[in-house]
């Protein structure tokens, strides 16, 4: 996932504990299943795809706002080859 709007880490953390919490007794057990992991993957999958569509959202308003050539702008000045 894209970095734009933060949303990764808080969400990937979320996700870890949630899973966690699911996976912790059939772990604990050694009773873990296929059926587990895939209850698991039905809950998280439409949670990253919002993410997913919203973060994309993102970056192409982040593009249409950036200048088109790098000589409109000094902020590549202190790039690497920026001039």
């Amino acid at each position: 996932m894209s970095p734009a709007g933060a949303a990764g880490v808080n969400y990937a953390i979320a996700d870890a504990v949630a899973t966690a919490n699911h996976l912790a007794v059939p772990l604990r057990t050694g009773t873990i299943a296929v059926a587990d992991l895939q209850r698991v993957q039905r809950r998280r999958e439409p949670a990253v795809r919002i993410a997913q569509a919203l973060q994309r959202q993102q970056t192409r308003q982040l593009a249409r706002l950036a200048p088109t050539s790098p000589t409109t702008s000094n902020r590549t000045a202190n790039l690497p080859g920026g001039s």
